[in-house]
């Protein structure tokens, strides 16, 4: 029997080992970090999965599975595909998930039409129009094409490869041509766009109208920019259609397509003839069959497993972490020996490859803050490895120097760029080390490493001022260094130059991006502190944009505020000490890039469900047409009416708007609202716009602006913006002007404080402090100094101090009030209660604000543990002063306050905590439930009975940092009112639980 096992043990794992030979469906070649190796119809470089057909008869994949998990029942399904014997499949891993697209393909040869040619080379698919028309399309991507190879709309008098015409053309290098021959047998002529193209948004426009034609591309917001108007006299009837060519005779571009569009109706794609115009090539034309599965592969290396229907494992391979554009797979194809792959061979051939990667430099010193001497050497014991380095940050290549096995002398900071090669073996990963010596800070350290070519070579450096705009991106290094100067982050990123005016500047501000081609997609560190986001797809150095020699605080001053702010979220903000290639670099200001990936993850959401817009009409991410349907709803309501409310805040987040005009006003930021504006929304939050704070370095007194300056006055006109329009559209409903009001009031009786605002700019202040005379030194002259610095500091201490009166002043003069009064709050009994006053919850008495008279506001009395509201005490005249809910009219000053009593029986009501609060507490009819978290996070509150019985649950979701309210109406789940008693409010995270007793009494 013993033996019997021993046989049926060695028989199971002969099974589960995968035989290549045997398979008939096998893993061929696999790329996990694709940055140019092969292109979807998307124009998206995603990861591949190539498979191939071993067997010698046709294999139907119809419920065939694959992932990168081992489960079957999770694995993504083929569709109903056939491989012959030996024919191989593409399969993009790129979680787009999908097996067909609605994408028209043409395939075309052809040598173009170009300005510089008699002969038009095209595969033109076609209709007979008579007379006027209007035709319209998208062009997702175009591939391998050369140089002059394009697609687009044209119209021809006749099919000869001379023939007079008129058309738009989209590029392979991403730009728009208008392009025209009026006579048979000329040179056409040629109109560029000042637009780029940005595939899949390639949208070409062609028109006829009597004797003129006119060529259309979108912009970036979406709408549609004539490139050019001429006059074309023609035949009635033209051949209207789709040219598309390869700029080559053996050559088959591709090109995908979307959204045919003829006089505002769908053409259909069959209804076109097609005709090949000077091609040796036939092309072809189909509808979309790319596969695309449901996951991504790991640049790190994982495992993929194929099943058969049946649920039976037939293929299965590791591989291991790979670099960009290195592919990993089997020599020759379908054998069992892997190699890697440079360059890659999808749905071709596999090639003879390497069999691995030299090992990396082994440093004997690790990177760090040093106060003596260091003798440097690499401590790889291989005779057959070449190490090559540098020491000015230039990339390593072949021809850097070789390490002689000598030390290295380090007596000066420096940054260590080396990398290992072996014969018949790709090369090392690069590795970077930088060494600083006799330095000290107090603050955190980027080092940088970048070739010097890169940055000041002055044909493409991109520190020079003649090749800012557009930013170039470059690859390079950085390392980040913690307050006590460990090591804890390092890779290889994209890099351009950021900002506007800005970036002219000596200092210039650095965007960080992460990408495969350099090493990860991602930047897995928490930049912001453990609880904060730990993943980034890029990250921004700034050198405090035009505050750059100023207080070099504004902005970073607007974001610590707003994050007390809950609808408000700025960039977060970290000072940072820089080192570029081992030399000191000044100050850099630490920001996430605001952008999909960031509302992305600090919202929880997918990406492609974002629309994120620029200036009102240029387009981030995502698409322009729900804003402008919210414009256009807002624009034709009546505010006046009662319902126009509704639909505002049905299509915007009121709270959010009111609370980013209300700090960009305070603030006095000058470069807005002509500048700055940026709004955003998506289907899977609620739908609603929301506007972000950013670049608010024009605050606070910059360049003299005075505290009594009227921004509201200034800019809140409606020829000022697009943006200002809109917002004083909404403010014609009158519900929307008091609630405006009253939070400005609010936000200055709170976050905006002149005690509170002092506190955090000198915080802030003395963070950099002790590095402003280094950064001066370096970067300062004559008139910006160290000395200088402080008195702007003084200034923005000034400017605080008397802003907010003068703001209350400008709110009067903007909506014709008749001014504002002090009101002052107290309770009778120390600790008893709250005061909640407008949208403020008052704990610490006495207390005074200023709000504006005949603009009415709420306030409510809310017991603390063991006691209970009694009455009000107070100037003003209230209809019952026993109600706890009262409604302000102010006419003056006045003084309230609240009377609480004692309750005997304490046991019987809520149980204090700072993150979980529920009020009025006993309640009526319904109370509201507050939460305040520090970080975003998935939480459930719930109401139990006395019995531990779940009544309702009141919300499963992803709670915001910041404060949170929500309502129970004393239902339970099948909406029956609970009875009177003691219920548990029970709040519970994947951190703790928190319970709040809470009392229902109805008389």
């Amino acid at each position: 029997m013993f033996y019997k096992l021993i046989l049926l043990f060695v028989l199971l794992i002969i099974i589960a080992i995968p035989a290549p030979s045997q398979s008939q469906i096998i893993i061929n070649e696999i790329m996990s970090t694709s940055n140019q190796s092969a292109f979807d119809e998307d124009n998206e470089s995603s990861d591949w999965i190539e498979l191939y057909n071993n067997n010698s008869s046709l294999v139907r994949l119809e419920g065939y599975r694959i992932s990168d998990k081992n489960s079957f029942s999770g694995a993504w399904i083929f569709p109903d595909i056939s491989l012959n014997e030996g024919e191989k499949l593409l399969i993009f891993a790129s979680n787009k998930n999908r097996t067909y697209s609605n994408k028209y393909i043409i395939e075309a040869s052809g040598e173009g039409i170009n300005p510089y040619e008699y002969d038009d080379g095209f595969r033109f698919q076609y209709l007979r129009l008579d007379g006027d028309f209007d035709i319209q399309m998208r062009v997702h991507s175009l591939r391998n094409t050369g140089i002059s190879g394009s697609v687009g709309l044209i119209m021809r008098q006749s099919l000869d490869e001379r023939s007079k015409f008129a058309g738009v053309f989209c590029y392979y290098q991403e730009s728009f041509n208008f392009i025209i021959r009026k006579q048979d047998g000329t040179y056409p002529e040629l109109t560029p766009t000042i637009f780029n193209l940005e595939y899949p948004n390639g949208w070409v426009r062609l028109k006829r109208q009597g004797d003129s034609v006119f060529g259309f591309t979108k912009n970036l917001g979406g709408h549609w920019s004539v490139i050019k108007v001429d006059y074309y006299p023609a035949p009635d009837t033209m051949l209207v259609g789709i040219a598309v060519s390869s700029s080559e005779q053996n050559r088959l571009a591709k090109a995908a397509i979307t959204d045919l569009v003829l006089n505002n109706k769908p053409l259909n794609y069959n209804s076109l003839q097609i005709a090949e115009i000077n091609t040796d090539i036939a092309g072809r034309s189909y509808y979309s069959s790319e596969l695309h599965t449901d996951f991504k592969l790991s640049s790190e290396g994982e495992t993929l497993y194929i099943w058969n229907p049946q649920g039976v494992l037939i293929e299965s391979m590791s591989f291991p972490a790979l670099t960009s554009d290195i592919s990993y797979g089997r020599y020759p194809d379908g054998n069992s020996n892997m190699e890697y792959f440079s360059p890659s061979t999808p749905g071709e051939q596999n090639q003879k490859g390497f069999p691995g990667y030299t090992e990396e430099p082994k440093f004997n010193i690790p990177a760090g803050w040093y106060n003596n001497r260091l003798l440097l050497r690499f401590e790889n014991n291989n005779p057959d490895l070449q190490i090559r380095y540098t020491t000015d940050g230039t990339d390593v290549s072949e021809t850097s120097k070789i390490y002689n096995d000598n030390n290295i002398v380090i007596d000066s900071s420096v940054v260590i760029r080396a990398r290992a090669y072996r014969e018949n073996l790709f090369p090392s990963n690069e590795i970077v080390n930088t060494y600083i010596l006799n330095d000290s800070s107090s603050l955190p350290v980027v080092s940088f490493a970048i070739s010097p070519t890169l940055l000041w070579n002055p044909d493409s450096g991109i520190f020079d001022n003649d090749h800012i705009w557009p930013a170039p991106e470059i690859g390079g290094n950085f390392e980040i260094f913690d307050n006590q100067k460990n090591r804890v982050f390092t890779s290889h990123s994209g890099l351009s130059v950021h900002g506007g005016n800005s970036r002219t500047y000596a200092q210039k501000s650095l965007k960080m991006v992460a990408r495969g081609k350099y090493e990860s997609s991602t930047f897995e560190y928490p930049f912001f502190g453990d609880n904060y986001l730990d993943e980034f797809n890029g990250i921004i150095f700034r050198n405090s944009g035009i505050d750059w020699r100023d207080s070099k605080l504004r902005d970073a001053f607007c974001s610590v505020i707003s994050e007390q702010i809950p609808s408000q979220r700025m960039a977060k903000y970290l000072p940072y000490v820089s080192f570029l290639n081992g030399k000191y670099w000044g100050l850099y200001d630490l920001r996430e890039k605001l952008d999909e990936f960031y509302l992305s993850e600090n919202y929880h959401l997918p990406p492609e469900s974002i629309n994120l817009i620029d200036q009102d009409e240029f387009i981030m991410y995502g698409r322009i047409d729900e804003y402008d349907d919210m414009k256009s709803k807002i624009f034709n309501s009546d505010m006046s009416k009662a319902e126009s409310y509704k639909t505002i805040d049905s299509l915007i987040d009121i709270e959010n708007l009111i609370d980013y005009l209300s700090l960009e006003i305070f603030c006095n930021n000058m470069d807005w609202p002509w500048n700055n504006v940026k709004v955003w929304n998506s289907v899977n939050y609620d739908g609603k716009w929301r506007w972000m704070l950013h670049d608010l370095d024009w605050t606070f007194g910059f360049m003299g602006a005075l505290p009594s300056f009227d921004l509201m006055m200034d800019a809140l006109r409606p020829d000022t913006s697009k943006f200002t329009s809109l917002f004083l559209k909404i403010l014609e409903n009158n519900q929307v002007r008091e609630r405006f009001i009253n939070k400005f009031a609010d936000l200055m009786n709170s976050v905006l404080l002149a005690d509170r605002l002092r506190t955090i700019l000198d915080s802030l202040a003395g963070d950099i402090e002790p590095e402003m005379q280094r950064f001066f030194n370096k970067w300062g002259d004559s008139v910006e100094t160290y000395q200088k610095w402080q008195g702007k500091l003084s200034n923005m201490r000034i400017f605080i101090n008397e802003r907010a009166s003068w703001q209350r002043e400008h709110i009067v003069k903007f909506f014709s009030l008749e001014g504002s009064s002090k009101v002052s709050l107290n309770v009778n009994i120390k600790g008893a209660g709250k005061i909640k006053i407008n949208t403020l919850n008052i704990s610490a008495f006495p207390w005074t604000g200023f709000y504006f008279n005949k603009i009415p506001f709420q306030i409510q009395a809310i017991p603390g543990a063991g006691y209970k509201f009694i009455s009000w005490n107070t100037t003003l005249l209230f209809n019952d002063s026993i109600a706890p809910e009262q409604t302000v009219n102010l006419q003056g000053e006045a003084s309230i306050t609240a009377n609480f009593d004692k309750i005997e029986d304490t046991a019987n009501h809520e149980i204090w905590n700072d993150n979980l609060s529920c009020y009025p507490n006993p309640f009526n009819d319904k109370i509201i439930i507050k939460v305040i978290v520090e970080k975003t996070q998935k939480a459930e509150i719930e109401i139990q009975n006395l019995l531990g019985q779940k009544l309702k649950t009141i919300i499963t979701d992803f709670l915001t940092s910041g404060i949170n309210e929500f309502t129970w109406d004393g239902t339970d789940e099948t909406g029956n009112t609970v009875s009177n008693g003691i219920y548990f409010c029970i709040l519970s995270t994947n951190q703790n639980k928190l319970i709040y007793k809470i009392i229902k009494y109805c008389n």
